[in-house]
């Protein structure tokens, strides 16, 4: 039985060759993740300089 399943998927291989070249881009379905930039940390004072 294996020879005979080997010899079935070797010769269905050179028909799956251009199925595999055909293949669709999906790189322009999804849109590329743009992040904004942080905002800058607001300046506080610290518990050491509140302490003096």
């Amino acid at each position: 039985m294996k020879p005979a399943l080997a010899l079935l998927a070797l010769s269905l291989l050179p028909l799956a060759a251009p199925v595999q070249a055909q293949s669709v881009d999906v790189g322009s379905l999804f849109p590329t993740l743009t992040y904004p930039t942080p905002a800058p940390e607001p300046a506080t004072r610290t518990v050491t300089e509140l302490n003096r």
